[in-house]
């Protein structure tokens, strides 16, 4: 009672207490589907429209990243190749920084060179044998864009 009067205004609290419990089962309904269920889908529109409500704004930083993210999906490859892709601007790749920072002790250096701290981008990019595969399809060294999109995070 004196949780409701803390939390109410006195008239509230005498509404509330003249309700009567359903004799329903409780149950989880998802309010962004016609049916109530949880999809992916419905959960992908809710975060891309969340920026949008007022007062729920994202940093430049991070729409841009999330634009990066939703153009990946539109990308014309294999399905594997874009799930690659969005794992390195997720920062999801399984290198020795990222394993760090999830607790996991491993040795911080590059397992293909031994000279630099084996993080996603000097493992795309900067790594000897990266840069020797790169050269090899002919890819930018130059690029418009920056060496690792997870510059932009």
């Amino acid at each position: 009672m004196d949780t409701l009067n803390s939390l109410f205004p006195p008239n509230e609290v005498r509404r509330i207490q003249k309700l009567t419990p359903g004799r329903g089962t409780d149950h989880n309904i998802w309010a962004y589907t016609d049916h109530g269920s949880y999809t992916v889908k419905s959960g992908y529109w809710l975060t891309a429209n969340r920026g949008h409500r007022e007062g729920d704004s994202r940093s430049p930083a991070d729409q841009t990243a999330f634009d990066i993210k939703k153009s990946i999906w539109k990308t014309p490859t294999l399905p594997k190749i874009r799930l690659f892709m969005w794992r390195d601007v997720s920062g999801a790749l399984a290198v020795a920084e990222r394993l760090n920072t999830r607790g996991m002790n491993v040795d911080p250096m590059c397992k293909l060179c031994n000279n630099a701290s084996e993080s996603i981008n000097h493992v795309l990019f900067q790594c000897h044998p990266a840069q020797d595969m790169l050269q090899t399809i002919a890819f930018p060294t130059e690029p418009a864009i920056p060496r690792s999109l997870l510059e932009f995070i």
